[in-house]
């Protein structure tokens, strides 16, 4: 996709649920905010407000990655079939953790779209199966 003049200036909400599931949990987290979209070389960016943090999302050549600053903070990358370490940064200290990402896809262009990404966390001991859907919309 080419990017065109005013891609980035148009208002755009993003709306994220992800569910989660693991030993004793079942919980589906949703959020919606106004975000700054736009594309450049073939990437996707999206950037948020959530919870006092900035989140900023990348898809680019198949994979995700997720950017988290402010009092909590992480860097996580998606890519099918591998694991990848990051450390959830806390006011407290930093926790250790990883995910084995399943599958990342999306399907975005100018007037915005969806992106779905299925991985398992293990944080703690505890491997957690998530399921996250991210609607980019006018």
């Amino acid at each position: 996709m080419e990017e065109r003049d005013g891609f980035a200036k148009r208002a755009f909400r993003i709306s994220v649920v992800n569910r989660q599931s693991g030993t004793d949990l079942s919980d589906t987290i949703e959020e919606t905010a106004e975000c700054s979209y736009r594309c450049a070389e073939g990437r996707f960016y999206i950037t948020y407000g959530s919870g006092g943090s900035k989140v900023m999302l990348r898809f680019a050549d198949g994979t995700a990655e997720l950017r988290r600053t402010g009092g909590f903070g992480s860097k996580m990358v998606y890519i099918p079939g591998r694991e990848t370490e990051f450390d959830y940064r806390t006011p407290y200290g930093s926790i250790a953790m990883k995910i084995k990402t399943d599958c990342v896809r999306y399907s975005l262009d100018e007037n915005g779209g969806i992106a779905e990404l299925e991985y398992l966390l293990y944080a703690g001991g505890d491997k957690i199966s998530n399921k996250m859907t991210i609607r980019i919309e006018r």
